[in-house]
């Protein structure tokens, strides 16, 4: 337990953070009410200035489309609520950020539209996700909409994006197109929760990963293959670190057949069960850790002929990628991401048992890298302190000394650093953002 000492010289030195190293942050808010300065979210990130943080209220919004621009968008303080309940956001998508550009979302449900929840692109800055819902638009059949997609959408795609993380969010991809009734619609693959594509590193930490099922076939007059189920995470020539997470694989479809007696008898394959994180382009590197993994149910084949039931999902998969497993150890922790000048933030900290925790506290996020010890750093080491608080589990209120100019937000960011005492080594854990708003904001 913190001793008082300790308290008054970790605030001292917090303070001393925030004068130097800490940019304040101009803060809009965001109503669909009329209660604040904007009532849509489009409109406030095209008026938004550079850095500037948007507090988005209860409510839904339309799309929001962030292009080359540092951004803060959060749940304001009134709006944070479990997942499922947040501010919802018809769809999202980040473009263009230059290197030394950041785009930090949090607190917000973002549900498909018509695509993937979150769609990320052609990003040298970095993308930093926390406390989010990100769901995937379902699939359509053929004669359903103009714009043909069976195949349920992606909770977050991701390509060509430098630096991404999502922390403690739930990814779930939309359904497939579930029946086909040849000839006028059809059955899709299931979505898969995350997709990755020629992404340099992605960071997942404490998150649910779901795929959704395939679609199904029947028909007596189509011998078709049952939709293959989502994956937790597809990625193609990427590289993933995943701690902490629970991944979801979608059932695999049922299969139809074509049945004209007495000479046509034909049948077809049930669609796999999806995987936890599958490899589907190589090469690909994967490294994780404390994984839990449940799969669907294999699609089953045609009532005729000889034809053979989908697979079993696995938890890895992937020929010619690289997985590194990098043991079970989790450490976690929770905070506040908005709190009032000169309040406290109740800090609660998590890992196994013989273990010593350390809450590392920065002006500024890292350029997300691989760490010399295990686990990823997510905060920049060479702005900062380490905040000594103990034997793990550890609860703490701190308070929060802070005073941002008028308007304003000042932001920190914090990791976990976890010391096992019987291996002596250090782990890095969950990371947070923390914004201290100004009085009246």
């Amino acid at each position: 337990m913190l001793t008082r000492l300790r308290s008054l010289v970790a605030l001292f030195a917090l303070l001393t953070l925030t004068t130097h190293a800490t940019a304040a942050s101009q803060v809009w808010t965001v109503d669909a009410a009329g209660g604040g300065d904007f009532t849509e979210l489009s409109s406030a990130v095209a008026a938004a200035g550079e850095g500037d943080t948007l507090l988005v209220r209860s409510g839904t919004y339309g799309d929001a489309i962030v292009f080359a621009k540092s951004l803060n968008i959060v749940a304001a303080p009134d709006a944070w609520a479990p997942l499922g309940e947040q501010p919802v956001v018809r769809g999202a998508s980040v473009r263009g950020l230059a290197a030394g550009q950041r785009v930090y979302l949090a607190g917000l449900a973002f549900s498909g539209g018509t695509e993937e929840g979150l769609a990320l692109k052609n990003n040298a800055g970095q993308v930093w996700v926390e406390d989010c819902r990100l769901v995937g638009a379902d699939g359509q059949g053929l004669l359903a909409a103009p714009d043909f997609h069976p195949q349920g959408h992606a909770g977050a795609r991701v390509e060509d994006s430098d630096d991404v993380a999502f922390l403690r969010c739930e990814l779930r991809a939309g359904q497939s197109s579930q029946v086909s009734a040849w000839p006028t619609s059809a059955h899709g693959a299931g979505g898969n929760g995350l997709e990755l594509v020629a992404v340099p590193r992605a960071v997942v930490i404490g998150c649910t990963l779901i795929g959704t099922d395939g679609g199904d076939a029947f028909s007596d007059q189509a011998a078709t293959s049952g939709g293959a189920g989502g994956d937790g995470v597809d990625l193609a020539n990427s590289y993933l670190v995943i701690y902490d997470c629970e991944l979801v694989g979608g059932s695999g479809g049922n299969s139809g057949a074509s049945f004209e007696p007495p000479l046509l008898i034909e049948c077809a394959d049930g669609g796999n069960a999806g995987d936890g994180i599958h490899a589907s382009v190589a090469p690909c590197t994967i490294q994780y850790g404390a994984l839990g993994f449940q799969t669907g149910t294999p699609g089953a084949p045609g009532p005729f002929g000889s034809c053979n039931p989908g697979t079993q999902g696995q938890l890895l998969e992937g020929l010619g990628s690289i997985f590194s497993d990098h043991g079970d150890v989790a450490y976690r922790a929770s905070m506040q991401t908005l709190v009032a000048p000169g309040g406290t933030n109740l800090v609660q900290l998590e890992g196994p048992p013989n273990s010593l925790g350390f809450l590392f506290v920065s002006g500024a996020p890292a350029a997300f890298s691989v760490a010399p010890f295990q686990g990823v750093a997510l905060v920049s080491y060479a702005q900062g302190f380490y905040l000594p608080v103990g034997a793990l589990p550890h609860t703490q209120a701190y308070a929060v000394p802070l005073m941002p100019p008028a308007g304003t937000a000042a932001w920190l960011y914090t990791q976990l650093v976890g010391y096992d005492l019987a291996t002596q080594t250090f782990t890095l854990g969950q990371a947070h953002a923390l914004a201290v708003l100004s009085p009246g904001v």
